[in-house]
């Protein structure tokens, strides 16, 4: 399945579709407390921790491309006990995850891998749990999901912890659940109450998704995105204010955003908050005046693809001078032309792509279209909703 984007000027309103983030906390916790809620699972990863909570009874939990569902459930399975096997497609088994695996281990789970599959068997032990906070937040958030399951423990952070913000989703969550986690110094301590059920959970608007309408504004037109709030912990809510840095004009007002093209500059940025609104912020970048630097892209080489490469080929199919260092992309802007992408399977870079290509002179093309499925499958229908000029083809 490939796609064609066209030079466009957009101009319309769509709906923010359903925070993966909150979503995946939200079904969890709500399966572990007995409550009863219909989530809308709108897209490949949150099919994922659904269809892995359906198959907890019998063990084989298959986590698709999505590093939260296998990161989160971990612990958590571990915790309620018994023998459990991961596996997934993708890079998904290729990420790094021996620093969660050695803690379980440590804690009295039996643990084996070889790269293709997990498994798990044992309980979860012990109420002190110390971890690095710079390889992935969501090796935190496991263990905090899973820790009222053994009657509450104290997970200490042995480095800064990096994306922060996703932590504080899911205290966030726990919280809505029955179980407020204490923050003290370098440690995060779980009391030892067990979940409360939580019928009627609403799950808030996607900024990550929203992050491409609103970034297609910025530099071909006027888009305004319904139903986002900059009240919850969603890092890459700071799309609003990384877009106006460049030029863009923006507005906020009774839950909806809007973003208009303006004169677009390069500027400086550290995101090692909002790793995952570094493609798109590229993409931006390109056609803004200047070089621009964007700084804390380390851990991107282990997404669903190396992002980095990924952003670097992307730019340059397209004419655009972009080059990394090991933490930092350097991007000039300049004219963007058309050209074939390789979105490596890569939601977001595909999504990206079809940002460049409403401001390219010739068409730009991209292999596998179908992989936006995996966070947002109606992004193709809300970029013709606005103007934007795409073909798909089977």
């Amino acid at each position: 399945m490939k796609a064609q984007f066209f030079k466009s000027v957009v101009n319309g309103t769509v709906n923010g579709v359903p925070s993966k983030s909150y979503g995946h906390r939200a079904m969890i916790l709500s399966y572990l407390s007995g409550s009863k809620n219909d989530f809308p699972i709108t897209c490949e990863d949150l099919s994922a921790t659904k269809n892995c909570l359906f198959s907890i009874e019998n063990g084989k939990l298959f986590c698709g491309e999505s590093g939260s569902t296998l990161r989160f459930l971990l612990p958590v399975t571990s915790a309620l006990g018994g023998s459990f096997e991961f596996s997934g497609k993708g890079r998904l088994m290729e990420r790094p995850n021996g620093e969660l695996l050695d803690l379980l281990s440590s804690h009295g789970v039996r643990v084996e891998a070889d790269g293709k599959n997990i498994r798990t068997s044992g309980k979860l032990t012990g109420y002190r749990f110390s971890i690095r906070g710079d390889i992935s937040s969501q090796f935190v958030s496991g263990l905090l999901m899973a820790m009222p399951l053994i009657g509450g423990g104290k997970v200490e952070l042995l480095t800064p912890l990096s994306s922060e913000p996703y932590v504080n989703i899911t205290l966030e969550v726990m919280e809505k659940f029955g179980v407020k986690v204490e923050k003290k110094d370098n440690a995060y301590i779980v009391p030892n109450i067990n979940y409360k059920r939580k019928d009627g959970y609403k799950i808030p608007s996607d900024w990550s998704s929203s992050a491409f309408m609103l970034s297609l504004g910025a530099v071909a037109g006027k888009v305004c995105v319904k139903g986002l709030s900059k009240e919850d912990n969603q890092a890459d809510r700071r799309i609003v204010d990384i877009l106006h840095s460049f030029g863009a004009k923006t507005e906020e007002k009774d839950g909806a955003v809007t973003v208009e093209k303006g004169d677009l500059y390069a500027i400086e940025i550290t995101m090692d908050d909002c790793p995952d609104i570094v493609p798109v912020v590229s993409a931006v970048s390109a056609a803004a005046k200047g070089k621009t630097l964007i700084k804390g892209v380390r851990r991107l080489r282990f997404k669903e693809s190396d992002r980095v490469l990924a952003i670097e080929k992307m730019l340059n199919s397209v004419g655009i001078n972009a080059r990394s260092t090991e933490d930092e992309l350097i991007i000039e802007g300049g004219k963007i032309h058309g050209g074939e992408i390789e979105t490596f399977s890569d939601h977001r870079i595909a999504m990206s792509a079809g940002v460049l290509g409403a401001v390219s002179s010739g068409e730009v093309s991209i292999d596998n279209a179908k992989c936006v499925d995996k966070s947002y499958p109606s992004f193709y229908e809300d970029y013709l909703s606005i103007g934007g000029k795409v073909r798909v083809f089977l």
